[in-house]
């Protein structure tokens, strides 16, 4: 979607909630010269600092999009695939939502 940045900001919030929250959904932004990969909603959980219970989906799926952006698929895939696998296995932290989503 293409809109103004405060539009896509409340968007992108609140389709993180809706998927689990802001430290599962990647977000990437780009311009004419650079590209800038992060988690896609802007609330970072500080308060998860030193608990042992923050998510880094987020931030290794946006490694992933780097990856890919910079033509590096298959190293891309190996991390997602891991990913995946952590989230099947139910080995998620204890703010990954109430619900675990399932993965195809």
């Amino acid at each position: 979607m293409v809109m103004p940045n405060l539009y896509g900001n409340i968007v992108d919030n609140l389709a993180a909630g809706l998927v689990g929250g802001a430290g599962v959904v990647p977000g990437e932004s780009y311009s004419r010269d650079s590209a800038m990969f992060e988690q896609g909603a802007r609330h970072a959980f500080a308060d998860a600092v030193g608990r042992n219970i923050a998510n880094p989906t987020a931030v290794l799926l946006s490694g992933c999009n780097m990856l890919k952006h910079i033509h590096l698929d298959y190293h891309a895939k190996v991390i997602e695939d891991a990913v995946h696998r952590v989230i099947k296995s139910a080995k998620v932290s204890l703010f990954f939502g109430k619900e675990r989503q399932q993965i195809p």
